[in-house]
């Protein structure tokens, strides 16, 4: 029984939880304004009989995290749709070397002494294929299954007898059932994730294979046994299931112990990919007075907004935009940019360039260009920058004019929970 408790991203940690739980020097950082310690990841420590759970900036009040502490399975509940968005996030990179990029291998983005990322993998396939099942064959002498008469012809000496031509040894087809230790390593993968993390929502033990606890205290020979099979499996989903279930037990062999951690630290690279599909599915229109959204999804083009990348630089420097979000029609061009470490007290420079950049660009096609900051909170949409009327001022020959130039910045901020549960429908 594990006591439970709750802080969020980005929010002041608890002198409780800094008494109770080791935290490394990654896993928070100073606010100076406050003189304060806040939390600087997503996810979960586990030590001893105590678990943390971290949720994302601003998916929660503080009086919510507050009110989890003494509620627990409704903190436990939430955490379910975070790492649901997790898991749909690193199932969705298709390539082993962009997984790679955010299973941590190349950056500390995603530390975890569990293996999350293979169990994810491998209650992929189980959710597909079901539990493997797989029996391999093999020919060998004097054996109980149909005879080989190419090998036997090949291989053995026939003998001339009372009764014909006598072929010695025979050669017969046998049956290796050698999905066996896959099959249990498999279903003890799954219910021991799923009874240590109850969290992992919408995941069910399976419970009509048997194996035994102590069959799995010892990884090496677990592991061992693994190879074996890899190197007599030929179908490359297969392969893949079994190269997963061997770094699921490689990790827990390296980080043997009761205490665990998970904890991600690309969380921003999370909310952008939501807020790709978000607007996709939910952004409507847009004037320089307000961003109009839909709360039922807009069936069309699931690129309306894409990625834009441009060199802007002829210089050896070659210096480049990078929009997240961009469209482009006959009437409009936007340029949305998805901000989820960043906070709106400072004046965003760079999406001043990026306006400036772009509506140069289209100028005299009649394009009237628009430009958010897009940020985890309550659904609000007001300016972050406006440009002042008296820039748009120009004396002519005497006479004061105004120029439509300005510059409009827009702060969305969207509902977390929201975007989360949008982003698991798609």
């Amino acid at each position: 029984m594990y006591n439970y408790y709750f802080g969020q991203e980005g929010d002041i940690i608890d002198e409780n939880i800094l008494s109770i739980f080791t935290l490394s020097n990654l896993d928070y950082r100073y606010n100076r304004e406050l003189n304060v310690n806040i939390f600087d990841f997503v996810g979960v420590i586990i030590e001893d009989n105590n678990q943390l759970i971290v949720f994302p900036k601003h998916m929660y009040t503080k009086e919510t995290i507050s009110f989890f502490s003494n509620n627990p399975s409704k903190g436990l509940d939430g955490f379910k749709t975070v790492l649901n968005v997790v898991e749909k996030f690193i199932l969705s990179k298709k390539s082993k070397a962009r997984a790679n990029d955010y299973g941590g291998k190349q950056q500390d983005s995603f530390k975890s002494s569990y293996p999350f990322e293979a169990f994810f993998r491998i209650y992929d396939y189980y959710e597909k294929y079901g539990i493997y099942h797989q029996k391999n064959s093999y020919i060998s002498e004097n054996g109980n299954g149909k005879y080989k008469w190419k090998k036997i012809i090949e291989r053995s000496q026939p003998y001339l007898s009372d009764e014909g031509i006598v072929f010695i040894p025979l050669y017969r087809e046998n049956m290796s059932n050698m999905y066996t230790i896959v099959s249990e390593a498999m279903a003890y993968i799954i219910n021991e994730t799923i009874r240590k993390f109850p969290y992992l929502t919408n995941m069910k033990i399976v419970d009509y294979i048997s194996y035994n606890l102590l069959d799995f205290e010892e990884n090496r020979y677990i592991i061992n046994n693994l190879y074996n099979v890899l190197q007599n499996t030929y179908k490359d989903i297969d392969k893949e299931l079994i190269s997963n279930m061997i770094i699921f037990f490689e990790k827990k062999e390296i980080h043997a112990g009761n205490d665990e951690h998970l904890k991600i630290k690309y969380f921003n690279l999370i909310w952008q990919e939501m807020v790709h599909y978000y607007l996709n599915r939910h952004f409507v229109s847009a004037n320089k007075n307000d961003l109009v959204f839909y709360p039922e999804t807009i069936i069309r083009d699931d690129n309306y907004f894409t990625i834009y990348k441009q060199v802007v630089d002829e210089s050896i420097n070659k210096w480049y935009i990078n929009i997240d979000h961009y469209h482009i029609d006959r009437h409009f061009q936007f340029i949305f940019d998805s901000k989820y470490y960043s906070d709106e007290k400072e004046l965003n420079y760079k999406q001043i360039a990026y306006h400036d950049f772009m509506a140069k660009k289209h100028r005299g096609k009649n394009i009237i260009t628009i430009s958010a900051l897009i940020f985890p909170g309550e659904d609000k949409v007001s300016y972050h920058y406006k440009t002042s009327e008296f820039l748009l001022q120009r004396n002519v020959d005497g006479t004061i004019r105004n120029i439509d130039d300005d510059v409009v910045i827009f702060s969305v901020k969207l509902n977390v929970i929201k975007v989360m549960k949008d982003y698991l429908l798609t």
